[in-house]
């Protein structure tokens, strides 16, 4: 979703691998959150008390804009037994959603960027 957004949307994008999250890297995401449009936050668990979660608290707890952080990862419910792509499609953490939640994201925050009718990310 990263190389998808870097070639075609017209933003700049960079990937943070957050090898863990205790101890969060403050200074990381702070410095992400900072110099960064946004931040999204991409999971493969619960959101609930997931990554995103720390995230948005050391925002906070910085006094940054925490509408510039979103969080994706699995809802609170349960996910229908299928193959893992479209586990994935369904809660929208496959290349599509992401990418959509990212220009979503972008939009929200004034940046110019739109998902074209084919799904591909493009410049405006």
């Amino acid at each position: 979703a990263a190389e998808r957004l870097r070639q075609g949307s017209g933003l700049r994008i960079g990937v943070v691998n957050a090898r863990f999250v205790k101890p969060l890297d403050v200074a990381t995401v702070l410095k992400a959150v900072e110099e960064c449009g946004f931040v999204l936050t991409v999971e493969e668990g619960c959101l609930m008390g997931g990554f995103g979660s720390p995230v948005l608290e050391a925002a906070s707890d910085a006094g940054l804009p925490t509408g510039h952080v979103r969080r994706l990862g699995l809802p609170d419910r349960f996910v229908l037994h299928a193959e893992r792509d479209e586990q994935l499609a369904e809660v929208g953490l496959d290349v599509a959603g992401i990418t959509r939640a990212a220009l979503d994201l972008a939009r929200a925050v004034g940046l110019p960027a739109i998902l074209a009718e084919d799904g591909q990310a493009c410049a405006m």
